[in-house]
């Protein structure tokens, strides 16, 4: 028995300058453990710890590269926001402004007599917020297309919304755009049965109208009113159309 364990055991003497030498057993199990087994489990640990960490980083990435669109789109759906809210605002109190005026007399708004006027409503036309530029009218099969650009034309490109109508005479026709905009029952307008624009820059528009057979003169006019009933834009278009 003293031989197997002595076999089963490694023997160290230590040799130090001022002290006896000292005699030391260690298990060769015990040994390997600390020469072998222990480097390995340190190697495995450090191994997963990195693994751990090249993981977490590459999440930490992936987060980092999503994090911006969520936060550009949030700041976007913010910043569109507190423009509707402002928006909102300035309507409100221009609405407030106009209950509390005065109705124009019909003679200043003779030229709208097929529209109805309402509390505080002012002719903006002479300096207008929008222009109309590069207005056409083409011909389009059987039907006359008026094309042309409302333009923002505010010095700091304040969002202009408003409604608009075109009204063509052609013969002894007349037809207008958009269609349906008349209520049951009436014979006049109401401001707010136009197109609905918004514009920070320009927006196109294209009127089509049914071309009356025989006629060559047509007599467009472009209507625009502002989101709270103010004449903000209004100009007349003559056209010689060429034989059909």
């Amino acid at each position: 028995m003293a031989n197997a364990d002595s076999n089963d055991k490694l023997s160290f003497i230590l040799y130090t300058k001022q002290l006896a030498p000292r005699y030391y057993e260690v298990s060769k199990r015990y040994f390997k453990f600390l020469t072998v087994g222990l480097p390995m489990i340190t190697f495995v640990c450090i191994a997963g710890l990195i693994a751990f960490a090249v993981y977490f980083k590459q999440l930490e990435v992936l987060a980092k590269r999503k994090e911006p669109v969520v936060i550009n789109n949030l700041r976007e759906e913010n910043t569109s926001l507190s423009s509707k809210i402002k928006e909102l605002e300035m309507l409100n109190k221009d609405l407030e402004n106009k209950l509390a005026s005065p109705v124009q007399t019909e003679r200043e708004f003779s030229t709208l007599s097929l529209f109805k006027q309402i509390q505080g409503q002012k002719d903006l036309s002479k300096s207008p917020a929008l222009t109309l530029e590069e207005v056409e009218v083409v011909p389009v099969d059987n039907d006359i297309a008026l094309n042309f650009k409302i333009v923002n034309a505010t010095k700091d490109g304040a969002r202009q919304a408003g409604y608009l109508f075109v009204v063509m005479k052609s013969g002894n026709q007349v037809a207008l755009y958009p269609e349906d905009s008349f209520e049951r029952d009436e014979m006049q307008l109401s401001f707010n049965k136009g197109e609905y624009f918004a514009t920070s820059r320009f927006r196109p528009v294209r009127a089509l109208f049914p071309r009356v057979p025989g006629t060559r003169e047509v007599l467009f006019k472009i209507i625009i009113f502002s989101a709270t009933g103010d004449l903000i834009q209004k100009q007349i278009v003559s056209q010689t159309l060429g034989t059909p």
